[in-house]
């Protein structure tokens, strides 16, 4: 008998807050609308992100294996550890902050676009920047800096700001990967991204070209001073060597990556997401208006 009785009373609770909520559906409808509305608008306050992403191929050329010590020396990477492929020598490279130092070196104008970039006109292909940080009448940096710091940026803060826009995944598998940098204007995350792989690639080639004519030098100057033909054709053989390097360095534009799938200016937006922003007004109005509504009919019972 309790069983039934217990079953009659939650019944008559079920029947009881379906009953609550129907009497007050007015009051539900109105602020879970309300607060949807509210959301709506404020995913639409939010400036449009764009994501440009390519997809890049190490290079696997047996020459090329002093490359990547090179690359490696550059952005102060050990290769004592084994371990280290040409991948991970490449991601932790293309994340230095040699690299932003570099980038920074040949695109000065580069640090305003990353750093003081708060919206993009698309009409007139114009990026919105930061009046707080960035004068773009004066073409001046107006921020207040933090102490010991100058209005401009240095490319270390650069780097740092570049930590939550500029991702890298590798597949460890097919051993690609995938370079993504997420900005306001479709056209600047197309162009950064383009200069990064650039730039590593000319900065590999430029350090593999001069130490190439280094070893080249030395190997010439050995050859003058040695009579014996087994050591000379082995410096002739190490002159071959370094001479392929030399020749494969200047003909090849993509010396350390290539892309498989090139990067191109993304035309939908990546952020926000104004449908989940919309879903979230819609559910926290319904939870917010349904637990009034509640906590209204426990006290008044009371």
């Amino acid at each position: 008998m309790s069983n039934q009785y217990s079953k009659y009373d939650n019944e008559i609770d079920l029947r009881i807050f379906f009953s609550t909520l129907y009497q007050n559906k007015f009051f539900i409808i109105s602020i879970t609308l309300a607060l949807s509305i509210i959301f709506s608008v404020i995913s639409f306050k939010i400036p449009e992100q764009y994501t440009a992403s390519v997809l890049l191929k190490v290079n696997d050329d047996p020459s090329k294996k002093q490359n990547f010590s090179g690359l490696a020396s550059f952005a102060g990477i050990s290769l004592n550890d084994t371990s280290n492929s040409k991948s991970d020598i490449f991601t932790e490279t293309v994340k230095s902050k040699l690299i932003i130092n570099e980038i920074i070196k040949n695109h000065p104008n580069i640090k305003k676009d990353i750093i003081a970039a708060d919206g993009y006109d698309h009409e007139n292909k114009k990026i919105i920047y930061a009046d707080s940080i960035f004068d773009s009448r004066k073409d001046i940096w107006v921020r207040k800096p933090v102490k010991g710091r100058s209005s401009e940026p240095t490319y270390i803060e650069v780097h740092q700001y570049l930590q939550e826009k500029f991702f890298v995944d590798e597949n460890k598998e097919t051993g690609f990967i995938t370079l993504s940098y997420r900005h306001y204007s479709p056209d600047f995350a197309f162009k950064f991204i383009n200069i990064l792989v650039d730039t590593v690639n000319q900065i590999t080639k430029k350090n593999d070209i001069e130490d190439s004519n280094k070893a080249l030098d030395y190997l010439y100057d050995q050859l003058s001073t040695i009579s014996e033909k087994d050591i000379r054709a082995s410096i002739n053989n190490l002159i071959l060597a370094q001479l392929n390097i030399n020749m494969l360095a200047n003909v090849n534009e993509n010396y350390i990556v290539t892309p498989i799938d090139p990067a191109v200016i993304p035309e939908i937006h990546s952020s926000p997401n104004k449908f989940l922003i919309v879903a979230l007004g819609f559910i926290l109005g319904l939870f917010l208006s349904t637990t009034i509504v509640l906590v209204r009919q426990l006290y008044s019972i009371d």
